[in-house]
């Protein structure tokens, strides 16, 4: 019965001594070593990353991703997503570039480009780990790990040592020979037997720092989000803003036989264009999409109805490649066309 309550104390001490170096483990390395540690929450990077897998991002500049990276960004609605790089392109300011992303389950990129100077690289990636971080962050396992460095913490510095007995009767037993404790050896003895004691009890204690230390490491959630029919009916379309065509502007070109035409800025990688022209009284003359190519920020131009008299307008929207129903408000300009020539309202 005494042999068993020892290794009880003994499994107790020393269960807490690896529980806290292995808390003390994981703080430290994250904090040095300044990786972002990720927790995946859904299989759109599947079969690469699973759900409820670990991964360790660092970050990088922007002119340091190249196709093929797996990187996490956060969506316009402040949602982390951990994608794959499938295309990059520049954008906007010195340093910026627009990325496309597209999980390796999913058939479709993601709806949006995210635009960004810096982003989270995916370095490795450990199978099923997640699990077992987010388990330890559970009130639970918080409790039980409380409940485990309190019972070191009492062993360690309690006066009975591990045979049992506390100091008063190892000196009330003190016999010579047969009890060496009362000799100096002997005390040297005890004070040597409750070292090791102490030293684990202290490093169990240290679980309660841990916990509190683990929860500001913790591993970020973030979704390898699926794009396929599924994300509509969950709303990942719904909150997205398309963008305007930008510096829309009407040109005549030509001295004898003129034409009108329209040009504006291609805005996004993800666009094409309605262009609609429509008469002084409303009714419509032609519709023709425009295929957004070439880089963002270069000029796309259409030809525009000018063969007969009249004043038109011009509206241009930006809309979706897939799905092609997302569209934004028309820029708009107009033009007229009489037997003295033909001229733009800008």
């Amino acid at each position: 019965m005494e042999r068993a309550r020892r290794l009880a104390a003994s499994l107790v001490l020393w269960t807490g001594c690896a529980a806290g170096v292995v808390c003390l483990t994981w703080t430290l390395g994250v904090l040095l070593s300044g990786v972002t540690p990720l927790v995946f929450l859904s299989g759109s990077m599947s079969p690469a990353i699973r759900t409820g897998d670990l991964a360790f991002a660092e970050t990088v500049p922007a002119s340091e991703l190249r196709v093929g990276d797996v990187v996490s960004v956060q969506t316009a609605e402040g949602v982390r997503v951990t994608h794959r790089v499938i295309e990059t392109a520049p954008s906007g300011p010195a340093g910026e570039i627009a990325l496309r992303l597209r999980g390796d389950a999913n058939a479709a990129p993601d709806a949006e480009a995210y635009r960004v100077t810096e982003a989270e690289r995916v370095i490795v990636s450990v199978p099923a780990a997640g699990y077992l971080l987010n388990a330890a962050r559970q009130p639970l396992a918080l409790l039980l790990g409380g409940a485990l460095a309190a019972g070191a913490i009492a062993i360690g510095f309690s006066r009975r040592g591990p045979d049992g007995r506390g100091d008063r009767e190892d000196d009330d037993h003190g016999d010579g020979d047969d009890h060496g404790d009362d000799a100096p050896g002997g005390a040297r003895r005890r004070a040597d037997d409750g070292l090791p004691r102490r030293a684990a009890a202290l490093t169990a204690a240290l679980i309660a720092a841990p916990a509190g230390a683990l929860a500001g490491t913790a591993p970020l959630p973030t979704l390898a989000a699926f794009s396929d029919a599924a994300a509509a009916r969950t709303g990942t379309y719904s909150a997205l803003r398309i963008a305007q065509p930008a510096d829309l502007r009407c040109a005549v070109s030509g001295i004898i036989l003129t034409s009108v035409s329209v040009r504006w800025q291609h805005t996004d990688a993800r666009y094409d264009y309605l262009v609609r022209v429509t008469d002084g009284s409303g009714q419509a003359v032609q519709t023709t999409r425009v295929t957004g190519s070439g880089s963002v920020g270069s000029t796309l131009a259409v030809d525009v109805p000018s063969s007969r008299s009249g004043t038109y307008a011009v509206g241009v929207s930006s809309v979706l490649k897939t799905p092609a129903a997302w569209e934004s408000p028309a820029a708009t300009t107009g033009y007229s066309v009489a037997w003295l020539g033909k001229s733009c309202r800008n």
